[in-house]
């Protein structure tokens, strides 16, 4: 199992991260239906808050071909060493992202659950080149631009 950054949806207060699993079948053959919420359409922002992220699975089979497993219903069957992967929704934001302080957005990448690129685009806050401190002046300029 492995954190998921940029999953949840940006906001004041920033959406739940998701999660990746993936398990390897073991067996000679193995049944798989997938019952999930949220294949469609991604948990909605609220109050200028953006959407997170639509649940996916895939099967990638021990030939290389991979495949889509829709979030409802459909059963594959699987072989030994096909892998799947399941990745839940991630939750959507609340409130408008570049209301959110400086210093949690910059806690949010150092923690991983922001990448750089979603903090400049979605939060307009600028790292230094380090990548662990805001580069203020940048930062207050793009926000600036973006309406905050």
């Amino acid at each position: 199992m492995e954190h998921r950054s940029d999953t949840g949806g940006a906001g004041r207060w920033r959406g739940g991260c998701t999660t990746r699993r993936a398990y390897r079948v073991l067996y000679e053959e193995a049944t798989c239906t997938v019952i999930a919420e949220r294949g469609r359409v991604a948990p909605a922002g609220v109050l200028g808050g953006e959407a997170g992220t639509c649940f996916t699975s895939t099967v990638e089979r021990g030939d290389g071909r991979r495949e889509i497993l829709p979030a409802k219903g459909k059963q594959a069957v699987l072989a030994a060493g096909d892998l799947v992967t399941i990745q839940p929704a991630g939750a959507g934001g609340y409130g408008s992202p570049l209301e959110r302080p400086v210093d949690l957005v910059l806690e949010d990448v150092v923690n991983g659950y922001v990448t750089a690129g979603a903090a400049e685009a979605s939060y307009g806050v600028v790292l230094a080149k380090d990548g662990r401190s805001v580069d203020a002046a940048a930062t207050a300029r793009r926000r600036a631009k973006s309406g905050a």
